[in-house]
């Protein structure tokens, strides 16, 4: 605590008074980093990042000093992140060495790539760097699956995951910036700049972030690492190269790896019951749900089933949508009967299927076909869940009614019980319950 404070001190100073009356700052800086002592470089790695912070918003030559700052210590930069990957894998203050050598070249250059950056040789150097960290083993006691939100909070708050996350979002930026060559307008440079980066990093930055997302479901991965590995690859799924690399694995992705992802986790179920309001603000929260695998995890599914083949007609189907609705109301019949059977059931599997099928709406909402077979999906499927005994059930149900709302029901007496039950939510018990019901 005391670290963090001093930080925010140095970094209001340095924005106040760099470089008038602080000329010497980048000096002391200079000094720490080449002080062959881990606590020092820590040092002199926090204050660098202060005062890259001073100008990471800075646009014309208002920004020129950030560039002149990190061209300057590139050198140091390299050397202390070349000596700390070598023992990080059992070295925590290597670690957290890398932390802040990531975070200081996320700062400087997540707006605008430092020119010396540009230089392809020593793009390719940071590059590797930030491969090499999200390829790096988990320790074993980091590893194991677990939902326990005490273990996964401590999990996250780890060196070693906050090192992999930070490799993770810097990934991530410049990949969704440089890799995709439709957000290019009208600068040839530009272009041939993120042609290469295109054809040099983006199948390996791919290849790494797929086989972290693999790993979901059988090992643990941090929360944020895990946001920022499925915000690629929903990257990589609109850039035709590629998605052309992932076709061989949507199926695994969407069926054994986003659908778990979806379901709501022991942490939530401990909100919805402890701390009903904050749980409310959780789910509706912009700024939560941007950081949110589950949300990520949506995301990278309405990208996949928006996907048509190549050479698919204007008004061909997305590739993956009718298969995965397919998918959703097997499962769904499963769940049905294995509750009519008096068979345990995991409630979460349908509670995950329905908010992906809910998100789904405005592509379904296209073709007419699809359009009409919303309203039996929900009469045999959702109906029944707004009386029923588990209250995220009922509230993920009186939701679906609210995602549909503009879908034309003509079935009076499913209009009837449906309005019925979702007033009968509204003296729920639960107050997540009653505010999904309210909005619905």
């Amino acid at each position: 605590a005391i670290v963090k404070q001093l930080i925010r001190s140095v970094q209001t100073i340095a924005l106040l008074d760099y470089p008038d009356k602080w000329g010497s700052l980048q000096e002391h800086i200079a000094s720490a980093l080449r002080s062959e002592n881990e606590r020092g470089i820590l040092a002199g790695l926090q204050a660098l990042f202060c005062l890259a912070k001073k100008y990471e918003y800075e646009l014309g030559p208002e920004r020129e000093p950030l560039f002149a700052i990190m061209s300057a210590f590139q050198g140091d930069l390299g050397s202390i992140a070349e000596k700390a990957l070598a023992s990080a894998a059992e070295n925590e203050a290597a670690q957290a060495i890398l932390v802040q050598v990531i975070k200081v070249f996320y700062t400087a250059n997540q707006l605008f790539l430092c020119p010396h950056v540009k230089e392809m040789g020593l793009l390719q150097s940071w590059m590797g760097l930030f491969k090499t960290v999200l390829d790096m083993a988990v320790p074993a006691a980091l590893d194991s699956p677990t939902e326990d939100p005490d273990e996964v909070a401590a999990r996250d708050k780890s060196t070693y995951w906050k090192m992999k996350a930070q490799a993770a979002r810097m990934a991530f930026r410049l990949f969704s910036k440089y890799a995709n060559l439709k957000y290019v307008k009208n600068d040839e440079q530009e272009l041939a700049f993120c042609t290469a980066f295109q054809q040099t990093f983006a199948e390996p930055l791919l290849e790494s972030t797929l086989q972290l997302l693999f790993r979901t479901g059988t090992n643990f991965l941090g929360s944020k690492t895990l946001n920022f590995v499925i915000k690629l690859v929903s990257s990589a799924s609109k850039i035709d190269v590629t998605m052309a690399k992932m076709v061989p694995f949507v199926d695994k992705i969407m069926y054994e790896k986003l659908v778990p992802l979806m379901m709501v986790t022991a942490k939530d179920q401990q909100l919805f019951t402890d701390d009903p309001i904050e749980f409310i603000r959780r789910q509706n929260d912009i700024m939560e749900t941007v950081y949110q695998p589950r949300n990520s995890a949506i995301d990278l599914l309405q990208y996949l089933c928006q996907h048509k083949a190549a050479g698919a007609g204007r008004k061909a189907k997305p590739e993956y949508l009718v298969p995965f609705l397919t998918f959703a109301s097997k499962n769904m019949a499963d769940f049905k009967a294995a509750m009519a059977g008096g068979v345990a059931a995991d409630w979460r599997i349908e509670e995950a299927l329905l908010f992906a099928v809910g998100h789904l709406q405005e592509q379904i909402g296209l073709y007419k076909d699809l359009k009409a077979s919303i309203e039996p999906m929900l009469k045999e499927h959702v109906l029944p869940l707004l009386s029923a005994g588990q209250p995220m059930l009922q509230s993920r149900a009186c939701w679906m009614y609210g995602e549909y709302a503009d879908f034309k029901i003509g079935e009076d007496d499913h209009v009837r019980a449906a309005t019925d039950g979702i007033y009968q939510c509204l003296y729920s018990a639960h107050l997540p319950v009653r505010f999904q019901a309210g909005l619905a």
